[in-house]
């Protein structure tokens, strides 16, 4: 039967006097993925103003952290080379462009650290979608499964091999044959 959109069905073959098991045609499968591509914007979309706070979390918070710790590593740096080894100026300006090159290299960290945190957190929110929409379905799928089994076991049909086909997963476009 086709009704209104998401209640499209067609009949499968069932042994004489058992109800028909309904199962979804392909064009079934499009109105699924669409369903799931909504529901997975609505997902993303409740993080809205999540940069907001990692900005905030990363750079404002962290970043100050990060740049004096590694300034005051610089500074501890230069100050024992100077105190403990007779440096040259040529000992001096190694010292100084490694010492600030490590300085940049972890405030680069910090700036890629954030948008992997933000990606991070949007997938999270995918996922966790993807396995409420997977469960939802595999609990409807074997509801309607069990409805035909126990249709056909009321109209006393035996439905030994037809529980192995019913509760197989299903192909593209299956349809139980008896």
């Amino acid at each position: 039967a086709i009704g209104a959109i998401g209640d499209v069905s067609c009949a499968a073959e069932a042994p004489p006097g058992a109800q028909q098991a309904h199962l979804q045609p392909p064009g079934g499968i499009v109105l699924d993925l669409a369903e799931y591509a909504e529901g997975l914007g609505k997902a993303i979309d409740s993080n809205r103003g999540l940069d907001h706070s990692k900005v905030r979390e990363y750079w404002l918070q962290r970043g100050p952290r990060l740049f004096l710790t590694a300034a005051g590593y610089f500074v501890f740096t230069v100050v024992l080379s100077e105190t403990l080894r007779d440096n040259t100026p040529r000992d001096r300006t190694y010292s100084l462009l490694v010492n600030t090159s490590a300085l940049l290299v972890a405030l680069a960290l910090l700036f890629f650290r954030l948008h992997d945190s933000i990606k991070g957190a949007i997938s999270r929110s995918a996922h966790t979608h993807y396995i409420t929409w997977k469960k939802a379905r595999k609990k409807a799928r074997k509801g309607a499964r069990s409805h035909v089994l126990e249709s056909a076991a009321g109209a006393g049909v035996d439905t030994s091999e037809q529980s192995e086909r019913i509760n197989s997963p299903p192909s593209l476009g299956a349809v139980i044959d008896p």
